[in-house]
């Protein structure tokens, strides 16, 4: 009895310290919620750019609680009305691209001055910091914005596989190209129908070359895309229109017919026998036949003989 008391006291405990723990973060929460409510509210008075930067890390913040299991359903309605808020900015996707690039140039001009490869030499170390930490939360902000134009940003950089040929660390670790980032972006976007299954902890460079066909049929109209919740096919003009989708269902079904008969075309030249090797199989025949009627005879002759003894 004294075990099972005590064991009791335990859970008791364990439980009291887990429900501490999530009141803390409930009112953390509740701060949160408040807080980027009035930002939003105040936002307002801002246009383009400065709308963009004054709420991307309330996009983030909300985004990371709404990915949790427990959260306030306020936290849902944030999150929606801040991503709206932004991708309603004409460049919003853009607006980072920019940021990274510019980020990405500064860093290249240093590189030309960093001799020997070292990478503390010049400002090559301050600036591939900058560029690392701002590559970081443009790309972290661009995949929870779904829209047109971030697919056509992320869709652009796939074709970027540059790498400073200096390490990121003194083991000789190298960074991830542009076009990795924009992979793993992606992957983590509200997209219908992918064209791979993104896992977390898997080699993002296999997974390339299919976002590459992907993003290349998407331009050349010869496909859409959807966002989960969102039943609108897209181009990376915006809505599809009622024309292209019928051209697309119309070449869809034309290929799908194609590929049928050629795989048709194909299961009847494999079962078919090539003209040679019918006269041959042919003759065999007929020289088997012709043999066994041969051995027929003789051993009739043999019988008709023991019985003539």
């Amino acid at each position: 009895m004294r075990i099972l008391f005590l064991c009791f006291c335990l859970v008791q405990q364990l439980l009291a310290q887990d429900y501490d723990g999530r009141s803390e973060d409930v009112v953390i929460e509740d701060q949160q919620i408040l807080l980027w409510q009035s930002k939003l509210k105040e936002s307002s008075d801002l246009n383009g750019e400065a709308k963009i930067d004054f709420l991307s890390l309330g996009l983030r913040n909300m985004a990371f609680r709404h990915w949790q299991k427990w959260h306030d359903p306020r936290v849902d309605t944030l999150y929606r009305e801040i991503q709206v808020s932004m991708m309603e900015v004409p460049g919003h996707a853009e607006h980072f691209k920019s940021m990274i690039n510019a980020a990405q140039g500064l860093r290249k001009e240093a590189l030309v001055h960093a001799r020997d490869g070292r990478r503390e030499m010049g400002d090559y170390s301050v600036l591939a910091s900058d560029f690392w930490n701002k590559k970081t939360e443009a790309f972290r902000t661009l995949y929870l914005l779904p829209s047109p134009e971030t697919i056509r940003v992320l869709g652009d950089y796939l074709a970027d596989d540059w790498v400073s040929p200096i390490p990121i660390d003194d083991d000789g670790s190298m960074e991830q190209s542009l076009a990795h980032e924009a992979v793993n972006a992606l992957g983590h976007m509200a997209l219908r129908d992918m064209p791979v299954e993104y896992k977390e902890d898997s080699e993002r460079a296999q997974y390339l070359v299919f976002w590459r066909q992907w993003y290349e049929s998407v331009k050349n109209g010869k496909r859409t895309f959807r966002f989960l919740g969102d039943p609108t096919e897209y181009d990376l003009d915006g809505p599809a229109s009622n024309e292209k989708l019928a051209r697309i269902e119309h070449d869809r079904v034309r290929d799908a017919k194609r590929n049928n008969t050629a795989g048709d075309s194909a299961r009847t030249r494999a079962m078919a026998v090539p003209q040679g090797v019918a006269g041959a199989v042919g003759l065999l025949s007929i020289a088997i036949v012709a043999g066994c009627a041969l051995v027929a005879a003789a051993v009739g002759y043999f019988l008709r003989g023991r019985r003539t003894v």
